[in-house]
């Protein structure tokens, strides 16, 4: 099957939800019969927010597949678009919660004068984040 209905995708969303009453519950968006969204929005779910990686652990392992890291200023995400035609799965965490946090050294940055304040240097950390192995055997 190339290409779900709808009422498919939507099936497609229930029945993965109803496959898993172990995990966290997702948010399920759906757009203009175009595609089905079903996201784990880790930090934001009062259950899982205190230990996210371990619930996105059992989410990557329970639905398995190949999931895309994505990090991104404060967020790591997983995505795994096309789960089924037209129905893409993802799960958000802070980065800070599964990953290592990193100070590698520190630059000092000139921040220009504004209106009512003048010119000054402020000394800013250089950050690395260490990501793997938190979830290398889950996400790929």
């Amino acid at each position: 099957m190339n290409d779900l209905t709808f009422p498919e995708r939507l099936r497609v969303a229930a029945d993965l939800i109803e496959a898993h009453p172990d995990l966290p519950k997702p948010v399920v968006f759906a757009y203009s019969h175009d595609r089905v969204d079903v996201t784990w929005q880790l930090m934001n779910d009062e259950d899982a927010k205190d230990n996210q990686r371990d619930a996105a652990q059992r989410i990557l392992r329970a639905i398995g597949g190949k999931w895309a890291k994505n990090p991104w200023d404060d967020r790591f995400d997983f995505k795994q678009p096309n789960y089924r035609p037209g129905v893409n799965l993802a799960v958000y965490t802070h980065r800070d919660q599964v990953c290592e946090r990193r100070v590698v050294g520190t630059e000092d940055v000139t921040i220009p004068a504004v209106e009512a304040q003048p010119e000054r240097v402020e000394t800013r950390e250089l950050v690395e984040w260490d990501c793997s192995p938190v979830l290398a055997e889950a996400a790929s």
